[in-house]
């Protein structure tokens, strides 16, 4: 193998954990956002505010999960191809795990 394909798969499985990680991060942030809003409205009584507040925060969740999914795929994709499998397990994960689309409950 050349340095020139070694540089270019590991360029490459780089950008695409980062990609990973962004969304990763992304899912987090939207699932604590949802956690402060359960928190804010846990003393009020169901409404039609609070109802939306929640349903567009489960939302959120799903579209930040669908996208850190496929993130993850075309990262195992890559990570799964050669020469780039030669990489994974010691400088770059071998697999990311997909999410369930359905967020948890409070």
């Amino acid at each position: 193998m050349t340095l020139i394909a070694y540089q270019a798969s590991t360029a490459n499985l780089n950008a695409h954990y980062r990609e990973v990680e962004h969304h990763q991060a992304e899912v987090a942030n939207v699932v604590a956002r949802k956690d402060a809003i359960v928190a804010q409205y846990a003393d009020q009584p169901d409404s039609l505010e609070k109802r939306a507040e929640l349903v567009g925060s489960e939302n959120r969740i799903r579209v930040a999960t669908q996208r850190f999914n496929e993130a993850a795929a075309v990262y195992n994709q890559s990570a799964r191809s050669f020469p780039a499998s030669l990489f994974t397990g010691s400088r770059f994960p071998r697999q990311v795990e997909l999410a369930p689309l359905t967020p948890s409950e409070p």
